[in-house]
């Protein structure tokens, strides 16, 4: 799932140069830890609805995922959403074993204004391709991803369209930390270490019902945000408050539509 900024769905549009002006220089961290134990999802697939909005600001849009079934080991994971003329929708393809990302894309569109922009990541072993296509000009940068250390013999990386999945299929008790390492493209190429820490239960009401939750803690840059999953059951994520976005589970089914 992307993180939104207060400007969501409109961030990239415009933005194009910034791939290779805005974080071309940066370091790209050590290797992070290997969080993803295992999906919690049925193979059949399954699709969520979320009610999203933001805290001090009229009208609110809606959200989608879709966990589609594994070919050949591949899994892809969808998710769309809209408010009002913006739409902001992509995928990831993942490794079904491992959540290790394959391919990512995400489209930010405004129908107002006609314009869409379309940000991809293509990985490998050691890189990671960005490229920002808004249909008139397109830019590509490729960073190294991180290498194995002492400390981390055995990198991992996670994209972050991935989030809503990833959460999920950690240990999930409480005291569990760990550092993971996000890659995001948003018109500015990142791979950024995040810390997430489970803080333990909560009961938590949404417009799905009332469900006994794991609260996630989730910081990188500075930045906290909180992702609520269910303690049973698939461990769908029920609520998330991600900046000043709020996620709350509308249906859940155990079938990709």
């Amino acid at each position: 799932m992307n993180i939104p900024t207060r400007v969501w769905l409109c961030a990239g549009l415009g933005a194009i140069a910034a791939i290779t002006a805005g974080c071309g220089g940066a370091s790209t961290p050590e290797g992070g830890d290997r969080i993803f134990v295992a999906g919690p999802w049925p193979d059949t697939g399954e699709h969520a609805v979320y009610r999203l909005f933001d805290r001090g600001v009229d009208g609110e849009g809606r959200c989608e995922t879709t966990t589609g079934t594994p070919t050949n080991g591949v899994l892809r994971l969808q998710e769309r959403c809209t408010r009002d003329e913006f739409g902001d929708e992509g995928f990831v393809d993942v490794e079904a074993a491992t959540l290790a990302p394959i391919r990512s894309e995400r489209v930010i569109s405004n129908t107002k204004d006609d314009k869409q922009v379309t940000h991809t990541v293509v990985y490998d072993d050691a890189t990671a391709t960005f490229s920002t296509d808004d249909g008139s000009d397109r830019r590509e940068t490729t960073r190294e991803l991180p290498r194995a250390t002492e400390d981390h013999p055995d990198p991992a990386w996670y994209d972050d369209k991935s989030l809503f999945w990833l959460i999920r299929g950690i240990a999930l008790e409480s005291g569990y930390e760990a550092t993971y390492i996000y890659v995001i493209n948003a018109g500015q190429p990142r791979i950024l270490p995040v810390d997430v820490r489970v803080e333990g239960k909560e009961t938590v009401e949404v417009p799905a019902g009332t469900f006994t939750a794991w609260k996630v803690r989730v910081e990188r840059d500075n930045t906290v945000f909180f992702l609520w999953v269910n303690s049973e059951g698939n461990r769908e994520v029920v609520q998330a408050r991600i900046e000043s976005w709020n996620y709350e589970l509308i249906e859940y089914s155990a079938t990709s539509q």
